[in-house]
């Protein structure tokens, strides 16, 4: 909830001028709230409905898929619901026009607080009129032993005591008082600070966030993934455990490196790198007596190669390499993270021809011909690019700062007037911002029954 409009300070131009109408509008905290309020919904929304993924934006094939799910979800209200722009309202044009909404709001009390910690630089003048103290005001009177002066200065001392800056005046017939909270402004002024950098990331985050929702990491190489910001990433070392080393480069040189455990996310800036799951990756190389490289073949067709490394996934789990010069197929199936059954087949019959449980290394001979098969672990990484990440995380900060500051350290302005009256002295205290405060000096304020007590702000 923004905070009171109280410390907003009053414009200098007239009431009825149009435009003056107009800014109280847009710094208005109702209009705030309201911008506030359709945002929570639309996030409210964003968690019920499910979301178009940022892939399928991109990618027909993956929008299909989606859309499939999502109908079989949704059923007949599937087309109605994406034609408002409630399946991606990240890139819907209405809330993009929310959040424009809201952070010109938000900036436009930004600015008034801002001008109300200048204006704020030199205190009010202590005199004021004796029909201040009276309704509307919250305010207390009554009667003191000491005199007039000496009860302004006793007030002063409590409330300098509890941060206020205090000003007092001698006044023809009375002695004055003015209290205030120069930088009760600073803490509603964060936490608008921090609302308009969590609009800003938000909105930065709906244009140019994107993810991958599975990209596979084999042992040593370098993977390039990610639109816009090219990611590097290299797989070092996967344990038994399951746990995997990966580094993230730039331009070929390391970054930064972590060890993650299977569902964990490591964030970098704006970028996550979450490790999905584990598999088996097979490599295969062959030679003959002789020692020369036998070619093999990722496909009938393909382009031959010394060298062959193949990984067995969910889709794929079953995987071949294939040797033309012996008219063989090297069938590896997963048998968990780090282990295949490999099946070595010839011609077109697929006759068997040998089987091995292969864990780690092996080494096969077969007519001659030596096969290296070496199996080691690889992994899976989703990634997810929110580049207003930061600004979000410092946004959330700054707007709880300035909510505990205000919340803490309310604005408030109270006056006194201390005058002889009756042979006595008489003091009256108001609050002119928010509500009045006990100030414990009902030993120096005994009731009067001349001066009852009036409600409306607390005792004093």
């Amino acid at each position: 909830m923004p905070p009171s409009d109280a410390l907003i300070p009053v414009t200098r131009t007239p009431v009825g001028d149009f435009w003056t109408r107009l800014w109280r509008f847009a710094a208005s905290a109702r209009l705030a709230v309201l911008w506030i309020a359709l945002i929570g919904l639309s996030l409210g929304l964003m968690a019920l409905l499910p979301q178009m993924p940022g892939a399928a934006l991109e990618d027909q094939a993956e929008l299909a898929r989606w859309l499939v799910t999502v109908r079989s979800q949704l059923g007949a209200a599937t087309e109605t619901l994406l034609n408002l722009g409630l399946l991606a309202i990240r890139q819907a044009p209405w809330f993009r026009l929310i959040l424009a909404g809201a952070a010109f709001s938000l900036l436009i009390r930004l600015y008034t607080y801002v001008e109300a910690l200048q204006q704020g630089r030199e205190p009010p003048g202590a005199q004021t009129p004796d029909s201040f103290f009276a309704d509307p005001h919250p305010h207390r009177s009554g009667r003191v032993a000491s005199a007039p002066e000496q009860a302004i200065q006793a007030l002063a001392a409590r409330l300098k005591q509890r941060g206020y800056r205090v000003r007092t005046e001698a006044g023809g017939a009375a002695h004055y008082l003015v209290a205030d909270r120069p930088l009760a402004p600073l803490g509603p002024l964060l936490a608008h600070l921090g609302l308009v950098l969590l609009l800003l990331g938000a909105a930065w985050n709906a244009v140019a966030a994107w993810e991958q929702a599975e990209i596979p990491l084999p042992p040593g190489e370098v993977i390039s993934a990610g639109r816009g910001p090219t990611i590097e990433l290299r797989l070092e070392d996967v344990s038994p455990q399951g746990q995997a080393q990966i580094t993230l480069l730039a331009s070929g040189g390391p970054v930064a490196q972590r060890t993650l455990a299977p569902g964990m996310t490591w964030w970098v800036g704006g970028l996550g790198v979450r490790l999905v799951r584990q598999g088996p990756a097979v490599h295969f190389s062959a030679s003959d007596a002789q020692g020369a490289s036998v070619m093999l073949l990722a496909a009938p067709g393909a382009t031959p190669v010394p060298a062959l490394t193949l990984l067995v996934t969910p889709d794929r789990p079953e995987v071949s390499a294939f040797v033309p010069a012996q008219a063989l197929a090297l069938q590896a199936e997963g048998r968990g993270a780090a282990a295949i059954r490999l099946r070595a087949l010839r011609g077109t019959a697929g006759e068997p021809v040998a089987e091995e449980e292969i864990t780690g290394e092996k080494t096969l001979t077969i007519d001659e011909v030596r096969y290296q098969v070496n199996v080691t672990p690889y992994v899976s990484v989703a990634l997810i690019y929110l580049p207003g990440r930061l600004i979000l995380i410092g946004g959330g900060l700054l707007t709880a700062l300035g909510l505990l500051a205000w919340g803490l350290y309310r604005p408030r302005r109270i006056r006194a007037l201390a005058a002889l009256e009756g042979g006595a002295t008489v003091i009256k205290i108001a609050s002119e911002l928010g509500p009045l405060p006990a100030l414990g000096l009902e030993g120096d304020m005994p009731p009067s029954p001349a001066l009852p007590h009036k409600g409306g702000g607390g005792e004093v």
